[in-house]
């Protein structure tokens, strides 16, 4: 007989240990990076809770539900996991069953999960998750409105501020929206849903998060009601230089793309940088506002992202600049 536990972190040591093994069992890499969270590192930023199916002592399946405190309408769901030897049984289907109850007393409205395996997709499509096109990212829409992330918002208060765990989740509307940029940011490796399938959902914020390991930063264009709605990032690439890149939705401006690609390369420079900057070759838009930036003389490569080739224009320093 199973029972099912409700635990909202921060968790104690030995759950977080006990989770993360079973994670690690099952999907075969590594959940190091989730202690942060699991210990309650982004309790002010997120609601995080862990839902557990066990049989005795025993770690049966589990459900990680995180919602946003920035944007509560919007929550993602992880780590939805069953032990080989307790498939079968609809322990998974308890489990996002009483997440989804969760998620709307905490007034989230969209809940969005990735997933590859199709026996789990129509899982997930019992509880009216759907697939957003160009990805492998399901949404469950419960507030009538159209798409993930698409409640209006004022122009007039958008402010450009360091990317942060309360972005979590707001990150993964943008990165899905269908868009005319090719590339979305080559320094995490992000390209449009009209070149590839977006095969991840809550692994996307990790991305940013290593590039700020690395030395990096990136910054958010973030509305007055939690939305985001443009990024930009800015790591150094070869000795003494910088690449900075980063896109925003359709129809927010020119302007907005500019201003975060200032706050990127105002950071790089005050590092020590010189700032590269690239995009793909039938980008107009963000090609113009790169050039807006004086970013210095312009050559065609062909850049592979994520195993798929883009042909693409790099503005490097000006020679003599640098060299």
């Amino acid at each position: 007989m199973n029972t099912i536990e409700r635990h909202t972190a921060p968790l104690s040591e030995a759950l977080r240990i006990d989770l993360t093994e079973f994670w690690s069992n099952i999907f075969q890499t590594s959940f190091a990076d989730l202690q942060v969270v699991l210990a309650g590192g982004e309790v002010g930023q997120n609601v995080d809770i862990i839902l557990i199916a066990r049989e005795g002592a025993t770690i049966t399946a589990t459900c990680h539900l995180t919602v946003s405190r920035l944007n509560p309408r919007l929550g993602g769901l992880g780590e939805i996991a069953t032990a080989p030897q307790s498939r079968g049984k609809g322990l998974a289907a308890q489990l996002v069953e009483r997440a989804i109850v969760a998620a709307t007393a905490s007034g989230c409205t969209q809940l969005v999960l990735g997933t590859v395996n199709e026996t789990a997709a129509r899982l997930y499509a019992k509880f009216g998750f759907r697939y957003l096109p160009g990805t492998r990212v399901m949404l469950r829409n419960a507030d009538g409105t159209e798409g993930l992330g698409s409640a209006p918002f004022d122009r007039r208060d958008i402010k450009i501020v360091a990317g942060a765990p309360c972005h979590r989740l707001t990150i993964i509307p943008p990165i899905l929206t269908a868009t005319d940029h090719a590339i979305l940011d080559a320094n995490v490796e992000l390209l449009a849903t009209r070149l590839a399938d977006q095969t991840s959902c809550m692994g996307l914020y990790p991305r940013y998060e290593r590039l700020a390991k690395k030395g990096g930063q990136w910054f958010v264009a973030q509305a007055s009601n939690g939305l985001t709605i443009g990024i930009a990032s800015v790591i150094g690439v070869t000795s003494g230089i910088a690449q900075v890149d980063g896109f925003v939705v359709p129809k927010v401006g020119a302007d907005v793309l500019a201003s975060l690609f200032q706050a990127a390369i105002l950071w790089g420079e005050a590092m020590g940088f010189a700032i590269q900057s690239v995009c793909g070759v039938d980008d107009l838009n963000k090609r113009a506002v790169i050039v807006a930036q004086d970013s210095g003389y312009e050559e065609t490569a062909l850049l592979t992202i994520a195993g798929h080739p883009v042909p693409i224009l790099r503005f490097s320093p000006k020679r003599g600049r640098l060299l």
